[in-house]
């Protein structure tokens, strides 16, 4: 939510600014620590502004020069727009993003196909509490029983693993469009966090999770490794040399995911605070 309202914020300044303002400004404002027309005044003085706004002039530090009318129109606007972004209601907001999330992951199709019927419903539990979300056409309603408090990750596809082979992943933003957005942070995430938690900390994450961790092993039936090239995969029982992830079946991607993330400190009990 909090995100939404720093891109709204941001999207107030974009038709002016040179730069992108800051996502430190954004939250600044956002929190009242800073007005919209200071950090126009300031982009006005950098001369950071777009050229069409007015004439250049100064010496050392360019500036930018508005009539007084202009700049007053300028800085309303964006005033009301960041006003808007900050007063938006939570449920209006929350809807729409959640509605983007729906339309991702079911292609647009998650209401009833049958109008005379009631409208469609998932309910999920969790740690014995049920949680449920009824769908309408134009919005949805939810009870939320659980509270969580560890970080909650959409993955559509097991594919994820096998973007973790591919060199200088965070730096190649194409892959972002290989799969989704979820998918595409995770494996950033994996890739960038394997091996850098403490022996103690890795076992006493294992340990919370030995009879998962176990199910997994027997399952994946090898170990999962990476290569001198640095490379992941799964080197079976019996075998000399490892299968790389992106080379396995999905049943398999599957279970080498979920073992990965455990390692990884990024699958844990919903009640915990610690992810």
């Amino acid at each position: 939510m909090k995100n939404e309202r720093i891109k709204a914020i941001r999207d107030a300044f974009r038709k002016v600014a040179y730069d992108e303002v800051s996502e430190r400004l954004c939250v600044d404002i956002l929190d009242g620590i800073r007005s919209p027309r200071s950090l126009l005044a300031e982009l006005l003085a950098e001369g950071n502004v777009a050229n069409d706004l007015g004439d250049s002039s100064g010496d050392d530090i360019p500036a930018m020069t508005l009539p007084p009318n202009v700049e007053e129109t300028l800085a309303a606007k964006i005033e009301e727009q960041v006003e808007r972004a900050r007063t938006m209601p939570f449920e209006q907001v929350s809807w729409i993003i959640f509605r983007r999330v729906l339309d991702c992951a079911f292609h647009g199709q998650y209401h009833p196909l049958n109008t005379m019927v009631s409208p469609a419903k998932i309910c999920l539990e969790v740690k014995g509490e049920r949680n449920e979300i009824t769908l309408f056409y134009d919005h949805a309603e939810w009870s939320r029983s659980t509270k969580l408090f560890a970080t909650a990750r959409l993955i559509s596809t097991p594919d994820a693993i096998g973007l973790l082979n591919v060199r200088d992943l965070e730096h190649n933003a194409k892959y972002a469009n290989v799969l989704d957005k979820d998918s595409y942070e995770l494996a950033c995430t994996l890739a960038t966090g394997w091996g850098q938690t403490t022996v103690i900390a890795e076992a006493a994450r294992e340990d919370d999770v030995r009879e998962t961790m176990a199910g997994l092993n027997d399952a994946i039936g090898g170990d999962l490794m990476r290569d001198a090239d640095g490379a992941f995969g799964i080197r079976e029982t019996g075998n000399s040399e490892m299968t790389r992830v992106e080379n396995l079946s999905m049943g398999m991607k599957s279970l080498a995911l979920l073992r990965l993330m455990v390692t990884g400190g990024r699958l844990v009990e919903a009640g915990r605070t610690d992810s």
